[in-house]
């Protein structure tokens, strides 16, 4: 999820204040007025978050994400936008376990009007069928 160009990577919300007033040290990032789905069911939304060391330290409300703005802290206003949790999928499919026709851009920068082209040569060398899909990687 992209803020003002900013990748967020979350993980799990950690250690939140429960009673009474935090004791916050400034965080890196904080993050306003969005609509952060937590997929918690004690707080299933919230409006903030505050990130330090690539960790979430707080997410709540933006009352609450005050405690945690210092004046080294940078932070964005969401506008409202939606954030999502992030998902690491530990699993993998190494390449050539299953044999499928497969074209591959080399991780070359190629130009829109050049890519018709390189994927008519990749459905004639595999001899695709109409109708039948064909898979383009940017490198294998």
């Amino acid at each position: 999820m992209g803020v003002g160009g900013t990748r967020l990577a979350t993980r799990a919300v950690i250690g939140l204040c429960v009673a009474g007033p935090c004791a916050a040290a400034p965080a890196e990032l904080v993050l306003t007025n969005a609509r952060i789905v937590t997929e918690d069911a004690r707080q299933p939304t919230a409006q903030a978050l505050a990130i330090t060391g690539g960790k979430l330290v707080f997410v709540g409300s933006n009352a609450g994400a005050r405690a945690y703005v210092g004046p080294a802290t940078r932070t964005e206003d969401a506008g409202g936008r939606l954030v999502l949790p992030g998902l690491v999928d530990p699993h993998i499919h190494p390449l050539g376990t299953a044999d499928v026709p497969r074209c591959t851009l080399d991780s070359r920068t190629i130009a829109l009007k050049d890519l018709a082209s390189i994927i008519k040569t990749c459905i004639s060398r595999f001899g695709i069928k109409p109708g039948d899909w064909v898979e383009v990687q940017e490198s294998i």
